[in-house]
């Protein structure tokens, strides 16, 4: 009875063994060392990667100018502030806060989407159509859009239940 037992064990063995390896020879994987697998990794990566688009300067002067500015380090840099402050002012709002602070946040509010209008508009007049082929752009318009509807709802005496819209803002740090 061993010997049956032991029989089957080994046949067992054979046929896990040549799985194992005909797998392994149907990837190639088996035959290369890890030096050849990396670069065939690399290799794969590469050719999976796409060309970048090259980027369309206007030939306007006034359309390059606005490009000038859309892509200046120092207006993304105070766009970036003014997204910093209005998160701040907006983590500020508490319940039964007083009334000044309410209309002063308010206010401010209007200036904050203006703002951001007038960087759409900056970015939109430098690239056109363009513009919505950036996802970026096409979520800042989203967010300014909502912020406008938002406003708009609050003026004409709404609760404000429209707020959470507000919270896509925070999101236009990154």
């Amino acid at each position: 009875h061993l010997w049956v037992v032991m029989s089957c064990f080994f046949v067992l063995q054979l046929v896990i063994g040549v799985l194992i390896d005909a797998i392994n020879q149907k990837s190639g994987a088996s035959l290369y060392t890890d030096l050849q697998r990396n670069w065939m990794r690399m290799k794969l990566r590469m050719t999976r990667l796409k060309p970048a688009v090259r980027e369309h300067i206007p030939t306007s002067p006034f359309r390059l100018q606005l490009w000038q500015l859309a892509t200046n380090e120092r207006l993304m840099n105070m766009v970036t502030f003014v997204i910093v402050i209005n998160i701040f002012l907006m983590a500020s709002e508490s319940y039964a806060q007083p009334a000044y602070w309410t209309d002063a946040l308010y206010a401010l509010n209007i200036v904050f989407i203006v703002i951001y209008i007038v960087e759409l508009l900056i970015k939109f007049g430098a690239y056109l159509h363009r513009f919505f082929l950036d996802t970026w752009n096409l979520f800042d318009l989203t967010v300014v859009l909502s912020s406008v509807v938002e406003l708009v709802l609050v003026s004409r005496g709404g609760t404000g239940g429209i707020t959470t819209l507000r919270t896509l803002r925070l999101l236009k740090i990154f």
